[in-house]
């Protein structure tokens, strides 16, 4: 998992004896790249990058420089470089080698396997019909890419990968020049190979969903899953830089860290928003943290996103009657009082394409699978992910004017929620938002007009100018429920009490039919001026940021610092967050 660390330490050896000043890399953030770095300089600090995606620089400062910044009317914001790290091996219940029979069914004598989620998600019935996301760029925000035929090529055999961008390093490597860049983790080539794989199984079915699109890995994550704040936006702020170039279209971003503040504050959060305003459909993860309530990370609390949620086959994918949500998937609703996830998709023993010396293949050697032992299973929101970032690659290639909005709604008026066998709701949409994703429904679908992200401005939002509540709160008895019955459907309740049950006879293969709009994706009260959340909202008093965004505790150097209207991030120690939380196999 993910271990927040603040990097700043002020240790004065004595009383009398000179005090040595560590620096540590910041965000700072600005309406005025050149008033920034003015600022930064004047108090002795040194700017070091810049991320236009949120109007900020980054600086190396100490104490005393950080102090200095305090008065300059330049700087709106300061954030200490949030450190994220996540490891394969620590699991958050029971182990991926107990009872793991991920394989038990794999017939490792064959050169490709077939995968299920294409015909899950009914992504083969496109196939069938020449749709398999040609002329449509996504990226993949994550460890890099293994230099492997599946991704390298699509379906035609036809080089599909432009251009390579390592956020680490700050460099791009284009078609044909590409060997200093690789994925020596496994994650980020297992997250695009069920995202467009273009191998067939014995069955003659592709891989993955969209085997036709096209592919620009973004590395902003080394080996053990180590990243920052830094390298994510620097990830994010390229892609915005070059979209037009390449025409990416969709971004998948297979990672979760938990919120250590209102969605709106998230410097990483705000660069997500602007991709969405600039028209590109960004796509992430609800996170591996479930099934509690309230456990739905960043990116995936941001409004306006399509946030993915994780449902297993239970090992019998022609059989749908046993499906059922993955335990460990994350549930909303937000802090804010938003519904997430939007939308689930198979996230449970995903085969796909992975580098066999790769870390994680290292790691579980029991869950590297094929003759030349270049498939591995794995189980998680991550991959859910990358299933619903390929439909959304096949939707653009069907219907190539639709904006972001218009493809969340389309998705989410596709989806099949899960029902009981009396008619009603399987789980909560707190749980399983809209349902299970269907591409075919969702390519196909006549919802062009506006049915999410109601009421919401992702402009205001960035700015500052406004902020927004969504429908969500707690009853009296403690469930959490929506605050318009009309929010869920004619037949379905949204109260929920938070438990995860089984053996509902839920199946996402019924007849549900959901209102015309989904007003619970949307926005239901802005948020006062002083960033005060409406009564009934704030269901949490543990959140250390509730109280002044005191996001810095026990650094007792920085304890009065409320300036720049109190935005200094310094995260808790025990703050965690995954990009790849290992889960074992559902």
């Amino acid at each position: 998992m993910f271990v927040l660390l603040a990097i700043v330490l002020y240790r004065p050896s004595s009383p009398e004896t000179t005090v040595r000043e560590e620096v540590a890399r910041f965000i700072v953030q600005g309406a005025d790249p050149a008033s920034l770095q003015r600022a930064v300089k004047a108090a002795g600090g040194e700017v070091v990058d810049h991320l236009a995606i949120i109007d900020a620089v980054v600086a190396t400062l100490d104490r005393n420089g950080l102090e200095r910044l305090r008065d300059d009317p330049a700087v709106r914001r300061v954030y200490a470089d949030r450190v994220l790290r996540f490891s394969h091996g620590e699991v958050k219940t029971g182990s991926p080698m107990d009872g793991d029979d991920s394989g038990s069914d794999i017939d490792d004598s064959l050169p490709s396997l077939d995968t299920a989620y294409p015909g899950l998600v009914d992504a083969t019935r496109l196939h069938g019909w020449g749709i398999t996301g040609r002329n449509v760029t996504i990226a993949v925000v994550d460890t890099g890419l293994w230099a492997h035929p599946a991704v390298e090529y699509d379906y035609r055999g036809n080089a599909r990968v432009p251009v390579r961008y390592d956020a680490i390093q700050d460099r791009e490597w284009t078609d044909g020049d590409a060997s200093g860049f690789v994925d020596e983790s496994g994650h980020g080539t297992h997250v695009a190979s069920i995202a467009v794989s273009s191998l067939r199984g014995p069955s003659g079915s592709y891989n993955g969903i969209a085997p036709g699109a096209r592919l620009v890995p973004v590395r902003a994550f080394d080996k053990h899953g180590d990243g920052h704040y830094v390298d994510v936006i620097r990830g994010l702020d390229w892609i915005l830089d070059n979209r037009d170039d390449h025409d990416i279209r969709v971004v998948n971003l297979s990672f979760s860290a938990d919120p250590n503040s209102f969605y709106w504050d998230d410097p990483l959060n705000q660069a997500v928003m602007k991709l969405w305003e600039k028209g590109i459909v960004v796509v992430v993860s609800a996170g591996n943290t479930g099934p509690s309530p309230m456990t739905v990370g960043v990116p995936g609390n941001v409004p306006y996103v399509i946030t993915v949620g994780a449902m297993t086959d239970n090992y019998t994918p022609a059989d749908p009657a046993d499906d059922m949500l993955a335990s460990f998937s994350s549930s909303g609703p937000t802090i804010e009082g938003f519904v997430k996830p939007e939308v689930v998709a198979p996230g449970g023993h995903m085969l796909a394409t992975m580098d066999p010396l790769s870390d994680l293949a290292g790691r579980y050697p029991d869950h590297v699978h094929g003759l030349n032992r270049d498939y591995f299973s794995m189980s998680g929101t991550s991959q859910s992910t990358a299933v619903v970032t390929g439909i959304v690659a096949l939707m653009l290639e069907v219907a190539p004017f639709l904006t972001p909005d218009e493809v969340k709604c389309a998705l989410m008026r596709g989806a099949m929620p899960a029902s009981d066998p009396d008619g009603g709701l399987a789980y909560s949409v707190f749980q399983q938002g809209a349902g299970l994703v269907n591409a075919y429904t969702a390519a196909f679908s006549e919802a062009r007009g506006e049915c999410v992200n109601i009421g919401l401005d992702v402009e205001d939002d960035r700015d500052g100018t406004r902020h927004f509540t969504g429908p969500a709160q707690m009853d009296a008895s403690g469930n959490f429920v929506l605050r318009e019955s009309s929010y869920v459907s004619s037949t379905g309740s949204a109260a929920w009490d938070g438990e995860l049950r089984r053996g509902m006879g839920e199946s996402w293969s019924g007849v549900y039919t959901w209102n015309e709009v989904f007003p619970w994706s949307s926005a239901y009260e802005e948020v006062d001026a002083d960033g005060t959340l409406p009564d009934g909202t704030l269901w949490v008093d543990a959140y250390l940021w509730f109280d002044a965004y005191l996001w810095f505790d026990a650094y007792l150097w920085f304890d009065a610092y409320l300036w720049f209207d109190a935005y200094l991030w310094f995260d808790a120690a025990d703050a965690t967050a995954g990009i790849n939380l290992w889960v074992p196999a559902e």
